[in-house]
């Protein structure tokens, strides 16, 4: 009787699986249903939020190619002279926009003539008031706003008739010119303890910049149509039920706060760090930030090799 007792209760243990197993292949069926449909969720939110970016830009790509093809005699070397007028006319850092393109304007004249302007340049002034307006900043002339130099020289750089290497040549000076100015004269506003570093720093960092302004060129980039929507789209901290996405800042372009260090001496020193210029076009050649798009070109180079 114990045996047969013992063999009854086997039987029914083995069973239990079986009994259930059109439960389990529901549950089974209902999970990969389910994180479908999340999944499917999540790629919508960011499709949405990257449609969004390309609706709010000032400018589409097709006008850009137009600025740069109607500005083809604004070359690298021309621009050059420009930031060096720009930055001796205002050694402070800081200007309105009204006094930018008048500089510009003689610059430009006093190279090549008075026929010698920016061409579309309503284009350049659709960039400049719809980042402002953004920012709450005034346009008018009796009142208004300055900013930093760099971020107008990043926006002209629109009408810029160059290579991307030339381009990126042109946008490291920018940064060693505007670091040269007075720290708080930047979008960030860091602490005045650059000029101290700068001035302690080894002959071999000399001409570099600090990842402050690496970030605060990403910025302006970002702000003048110069970062495609993809790499601005991150995924956010909401991500039950279906995963958020956010537009992403300068910070967390260039992965500054990815691994949310709270440790603010610690980030100090890593935005002071020191970069040359290949440091810094690796930065902007990266798939989080990739300005112009040189992600994808870097792609294309790779499957063709």
């Amino acid at each position: 009787k114990k045996e047969k007792r013992e063999k009854t209760t086997k039987d029914d243990d083995s069973n239990i699986f079986l009994d259930n197993l059109g439960k389990i292949f529901l549950a089974v069926i209902g999970f990969i249903i389910g994180w479908l449909v999340r999944g499917s969720y999540g790629t919508s939110n960011r499709n949405k939020l990257r449609d969004s970016l390309e609706d709010l830009a000032a400018l589409d790509p097709l006008e850009v190619d137009d600025l740069r093809v109607a500005n083809s005699e604004l070359t690298a070397d021309v621009f050059g002279k420009i930031v060096q007028d720009v930055y001796q006319s205002h050694p402070q850092g800081m200007v309105t926009y009204s006094d930018f393109c008048k500089t510009v304007r003689h610059t430009m004249a006093k190279l090549k003539g008075e026929a010698f302007t920016i061409e579309l340049g309503h284009l350049l002034d659709r960039v400049i008031f719809n980042y402002m307006k953004e920012q709450h900043l005034s346009v008018m002339e009796e009142n208004e706003s300055a900013l930093p130099i760099a971020f107008f020289l990043t926006a002209l750089s629109l009408s810029l008739s160059s290579s991307v290497p030339e381009r990126i040549n042109v946008l490291y000076q920018v940064l060693q010119h505007q670091q040269q100015c007075t720290p708080d004269n930047t979008f960030t506003n860091h602490n005045q303890n650059h000029g101290e570093e700068s001035s302690s720093s080894s002959s071999s960092q000399q001409g570099m910049i600090t990842f402050q302004h690496v970030i605060d060129m990403v910025g302006y980039l970002q702000h003048t149509c110069q970062l495609p929507p993809d790499s601005q789209v991150i995924a956010s901290d909401v991500k039950y039920p279906t995963q958020q996405y956010k537009r992403g800042t300068p910070e967390e372009l260039v992965h500054m706060t990815s691994d949310k260090n709270d440790d603010k001496e610690d980030d100090e020193d890593a935005k002071s760090f020191k970069l040359d210029q290949e440091a810094f076009s690796e930065i902007l050649r990266t798939k989080s930030v990739c300005a112009w798009g040189q992600c994808y070109d870097r792609k294309k180079v790779f499957q063709n090799k």
